[in-house]
């Protein structure tokens, strides 16, 4: 018979692989999203209702 505390480190140890994964991709989602915001607010685009989709568009276009 395993031990409860057993059983717990062995599926965290099997799981955590694609947690820390996931985390990744999730902050470099982000990470990237803010600096293409930071790129076009120095580029001079203050219009938030042009740089949403402009920002959207460029995010797309990288991740393809």
């Amino acid at each position: 018979m395993v031990s409860p505390k057993t059983r717990f480190f062995r599926t965290f140890k099997k799981h955590f692989f694609l947690r820390f994964h996931m985390t990744l991709i999730l902050l470099a989602t982000g990470l990237s999203g803010l600096a293409g915001t930071k790129i076009l607010l120095w580029s001079g685009v203050e219009n938030v209702l042009l740089r949403y989709p402009l920002n959207l568009t460029g995010w797309g276009a990288s991740s393809a």
